[in-house]
């Protein structure tokens, strides 16, 4: 996992492409640190049983322990996401209470770090485009300073906007 960047720009692929596999890059890990966080999240609760769903306070007989085994990863997967956002996660004991207070910080870091990287790549990809359509306005600034014909600045243009295209 650690090695996917090297791997990436080691890759022989246009800088757009590039861009679109970090992005995607970044959603896997923010996939594997909430699956992290979820499997970690239910060891703890798991210790006492005391822990109940705050959307499942009101059905007193819906105890996630009790559920099929994919219920309570979602559930954990759930809460993690929910943890990830800052959200309370009603902990019970001081166990769950320092787990969540840990891993709610930590969360706050993660969330700049990966919207950060992001917007980054976000904005490297669109640069191309800016660049693109820059010149095109420079050349179409500088074809009617010169007082060329519309007709032929819209030739012109054409071309331009082909050749880029290719």
């Amino acid at each position: 996992v650690a090695r996917l960047s090297r791997l990436i720009a080691y890759l022989n692929l246009k800088s757009d492409i590039k861009m679109a596999i970090r992005l995607i890059k970044l959603v896997f890990f923010l996939i594997l640190y909430l699956h992290c966080v979820s499997c970690l999240w239910f060891y703890v609760v798991r210790q006492d049983n005391i822990w109940i769903p705050p959307l499942d306070e009101m059905y007193s007989n819906a105890i996630i322990y009790e559920r099929h085994h994919f219920y309570q990863y979602l559930t954990s997967f759930y809460y993690s996401v929910l943890m990830l956002a800052g959200n309370d996660m009603a902990p019970q004991g001081t166990g769950q209470l320092i787990f969540t207070t840990i891993f709610i910080l930590a969360a706050s870091i993660i969330n700049a770090n990966i919207f950060g990287n992001m917007a980054v790549i976000l904005q490297q990809m669109n640069r191309r485009n800016s660049s693109f359509h820059e010149k095109v306005e420079i050349a179409t600034a500088t074809m009617r300073n010169m007082s060329i014909p519309e007709s032929l600045q819209n030739r012109v243009c054409l071309l331009y906007t082909s050749d880029a295209a290719d």
